[in-house]
């Protein structure tokens, strides 16, 4: 009975309703994979055997920080098109779900730990408005910077926060001669996800197997096994498969044509 009137109910019922509204919103994962594919395959240019991890809504994310922080029209912005936003409002009411709902640490709650930070580097000042709005709905920051003077500063810059945000893991995310007198923006996300599997594979039944790469060569690689229920579907060119986390469903597609896994 306590449990029942401390209980924020009306709380709960306007979490239902926003949740019930991302899901009607056009398709997500479909709109990242047509931007993946290119960054994806110019990446594999470079090294074939390179594994990718891309996070769709990240990206939403991002665009939407790009379009609130552009003034961007809403009868004809590309990004509202290419995102399948009708006006940089709805984009913003859109966005703010997914930061709130879905790209949420849960770690408190018996979840896994995720952390998502989103940042804008740019030469252009912006209004306060626009920075309260990025703060207050995309949990974003932006930082006016001197690309012509101190270009490598603020590439050392964008490298600390990445390697923070991330607990150390991304560094060095821009490489020596990134950043120069030319750039004129950088919109940065990183993402922190660390989660404990519902049914962990037993290490007892793994084992080393040959494991073939896109590239037609192979090497030796971990093949783990279990009993338990997967849930793995196969299409033209790729290949999804899904795993539960302790509170949270983690979706990955696995393409072997571009090595490209999406989280999120």
């Amino acid at each position: 009975m306590d449990f029942i009137k401390k209980y924020d109910w009306e709380l709960e019922r306007k979490r239902r309703e926003d949740i019930d509204y991302l899901r009607k919103q056009p398709n997500k994962n479909e709109v990242a994979l047509k931007l993946a594919k290119p960054i994806i395959l110019d990446r594999n240019k470079l090294d074939n055997n390179v594994n990718s991890v891309f996070s769709p809504l990240s990206f939403h994310v991002l665009l939407g920080m790009l379009a609130a922080s552009s003034g961007a029209d809403p009868t004809g912005d590309p990004i509202l098109a290419f995102l399948k936003s009708k006006s940089v409002d709805e984009l913003n009411s859109v966005c703010s779900l997914l930061v709130n709902y879905v790209l949420l640490d849960d770690s408190l709650t018996g979840g896994p730990i995720l952390s998502s930070a989103n940042g804008i580097w740019q030469s252009a000042p912006s209004s306060p408005d626009t920075k309260a709005l990025l703060e207050a709905v995309y949990k974003g920051q932006f930082r006016q910077a001197d690309f012509i003077n101190k270009a490598q500063e603020v590439a050392r810059e964008v490298n600390e926060w990445v390697e923070n945000e991330t607990k150390g893991l991304v560094r060095n995310i821009l490489p020596p001669g990134a950043v120069g007198r030319s750039t004129k923006l950088i919109v940065a996300n990183a993402l922190y996800f660390n989660g404990v599997w519902t049914k962990p594979f037993g290490s007892s039944a793994t084992t080393k197997r040959e494991f073939f790469l896109s590239s037609g060569g192979s090497v030796m690689a971990d093949f783990m096994t279990g009993r338990c229920d997967q849930y793995i579907s196969e299409y033209d060119g790729f290949k999804v498969f899904a795993f539960f986390t302790e509170t949270a469903m983690i979706g990955i597609d696995v393409s072997p044509c571009t090595s490209i896994s999406l989280m999120l």
